[in-house]
C-alpha cells in the first residue's frame, strides 16, 4: 500500500475554485493529454522487441499502428489529478524551537503561486491525503484502475537506463491482441511514463493520483477531505464574502498568503 502524504495541496485559480471546485465540491481528474508537460503531452515513439525472424509483410504498418495506438491509449485512457506535498525534509519544530521550515510546507512555493493560481490572486487547496484517496477510489467505475504517488525527477538519459524495456514492446505481447498488449505494457511500465519527470520540475515536489479507464474525465467528491481554502497575497477582498459562505458552510478554513521579510507565513481569516 502506497504511503499517501498526511497533506496535499492544489494550486488553482480564482475563477476555478470559485465557480467549479467548491461550489460542487467536485475535484476534476483529466487525461494526461491535458497536462502542461510536453514530455507528457507530445507523441512518443516504440519500437518492436524481439521481432519474428521472418518479418511478415505488414511489419512497417504493425509498426505505424503500435506508435499511434500506444499515443492514443497513453494520452486518452489515462487520466491524472496533480498536487503538491510537503517536502520530505520537513520536521516540525518544538514550541520552545525556531521554526524554520516555512520554504518546506506544500503552500508555500512563489513560483506554483506565480504559475498555476494566476499570479497569486488564486488559491491553494489542502486536503487530507487519505481520505482525498478515497473520494478518487469512490468516483471512478468498477473496472478501473487506481495508482498514486510522487513524481521522481532526473534526466531522461537515466531513467531510460533504469528501465530500457520501457519503450520497447514485445512482439509476442501483439500477436493476439494489438490493443491489449500495448495496455498491458503500459501498465508494466506506468511508473517510468507518469510518475517520472524532468529536473526542471523538482520544485513542485508532486504527488499524483492516476486513473485507467475508457472513460474521462473523473470528478472525485471532496466534501470529506478538504481541510483548508489558502488565499494567494493577492486575492481580492471583494471575493472573501462568497468564499467565506462556501467554507463556513462546511467547516472549511480559510487562510491568506503573505510574504513578510522575504518570508512566507499564513494567516487565518
Amino acid at each position: 500500500m502506497m504511503n499517501i502524504p498526511k497533506r496535499l495541496y492544489h494550486y488553482t485559480t480564482l475563477e476555478c475554485a470559485l465557480e467549479y471546485i467548491l461550489p460542487t465540491m467536485k475535484l476534476r481528474i483529466g487525461s494526461i493529454g491535458e497536462t502542461n508537460d510536453p514530455r507528457e503531452t507530445k507523441e512518443w515513439g516504440f519500437s518492436i522487441l524481439n521481432p519474428p525472424d521472418v518479418v511478415p509483410i505488414n511489419f512497417l504498418a504493425l509498426m505505424s499502428d503500435v506508435q499511434v495506438e500506444m499515443n492514443q491509449i497513453r494520452l486518452k485512457e489515462w487520466s491524472v489529478v496533480c498536487l503538491t506535498q510537503d517536502n520530505p525534509d520537513l520536521i516540525l519544530s518544538d514550541e520552545n524551537s525556531p521554526d524554520f521550515s516555512y520554504e518546506l510546507w506544500g503552500y508555500s512555493h512563489p513560483r506554483m503561486w506565480a504559475h498555476y493560481a494566476l499570479n497569486h490572486t488564486g488559491v491553494c487547496l489542502v486536503f487530507d491525503g487519505d481520505s482525498l484517496h478515497q473520494s478518487i477510489i469512490n468516483a471512478v467505475s468498477m473496472s478501473a484502475r487506481v495508482f498514486c504517488g510522487p513524481v521522481v525527477y532526473g534526466s531522461e538519459h537515466n531513467v531510460n537506463k533504469k528501465d530500457p524495456s520501457a519503450y520497447q514492446v514485445d512482439w509476442n505481447s501483439l500477436s493476439i491482441n494489438l490493443q491489449a498488449g500495448l495496455r498491458k505494457h503500459i501498465l508494466d511500465h506506468y511508473r517510468q511514463f507518469f510518475l517520472h519527470k524532468a529536473k526542471d520540475w523538482n520544485t513542485e515536489c508532486e504527488f499524483r493520483w492516476l486513473v485507467h479507464a475508457n472513460e474521462s474525465p473523473f470528478f472525485a467528491d471532496i466534501l470529506y477531505s478538504l481541510r483548508e481554502v489558502i488565499v494567494g497575497m493577492d486575492f481580492h477582498n471583494s471575493y472573501l464574502p462568497n468564499l467565506i459562505n462556501l467554507c463556513n458552510c462546511r467547516n472549511i478554513k480559510i487562510s491568506r498568503m503573505n510574504w513578510q521579510n522575504r518570508t512566507p507565513f499564513k494567516s487565518y481569516l
